[in-house]
């Protein structure tokens, strides 16, 4: 049993690597650690841009990819919101880094596959998600997440987006508890359900099998067919 450091400020994302024994943990200042699971001190540590605005906004966010090779971090930089891919067998600064000028806010969630990043962003008129090619650094579709006409997003939730382990899907809860499920090759929706009666805060897949969780108060295990 570990005890890891403590950041100074209050933890807001922990995001386990698919490959190593190692986690990247987030503090509300946006500094990035990385833990090796075996021991209490962290093995880098990356200090973003000082934040300004509403920190609810401007969180920091951090994931591995699928196989485990790259992590990425959405954060902000003199008002103006960046996607960085960085090797975590490196030391050194990111390896590309992509300017996401279309929005004013930190991504509220987002995942990799092994060829692609999908971010979740609430605009002034929807929350919406955009698929990446991290290769090419390009838009490859936004798909909207529709909230409801009647529904008043708050700040507190966030929208949260899960890729497939295996194939072009693309997971995401909304506030009026709906699960949504799209082919992101396509931005074809597949599935629309109403899975929750609260907000969905919570989408995992399984990662070998056909398996998914959402939640809200109450845990949902879900089966493909």
């Amino acid at each position: 049993q570990h005890y890891f450091s403590p950041h100074q400020l209050q933890v807001t994302h922990i995001a386990m690597s698919p490959r190593e024994n190692e986690f990247i943990s987030v503090d509300q200042a946006g500094t990035v650690r990385i833990f090796d699971v075996r021991g209490p001190n962290a093995n880098a540590e990356l200090r973003m841009p000082a934040q300004q605005g509403d920190s609810q906004h401007c969180t920091t966010r951090a994931e591995y990819s699928a196989d485990g090779l790259v992590y990425a971090v959405c954060c902000m930089d003199n008002l103006a919101v960046y996607l960085k891919l960085f090797d975590p067998r490196s030391v050194k600064g990111p390896f590309a880094t992509y300017l996401m000028k279309e929005y004013d806010r930190v991504a509220d969630s987002m995942s990799l596959s092994f060829n692609d990043c999908v971010t979740a962003h609430r605009t002034e008129s929807q929350t919406e998600l955009r698929v990446t090619d991290t290769f090419k650094f390009r838009c490859k579709n936004i798909m909207p997440v529709e909230q409801g006409p009647s529904t008043s997003v708050p700040d507190g939730h966030r929208t949260e987006v899960q890729f497939a382990p295996r194939g072009p899907y693309v997971a995401a809860g909304g506030f009026d508890g709906t699960l949504k499920i799209w082919d992101s090759e396509s931005a074809e929706l597949l599935l629309n359900a109403k899975v929750h009666p609260l907000p969905l805060g919570c989408i995992r897949w399984n990662p070998r099998y056909g398996m998914m969780i959402t939640a809200c108060q109450n845990l949902a295990f879900w089966l493909s067919s």
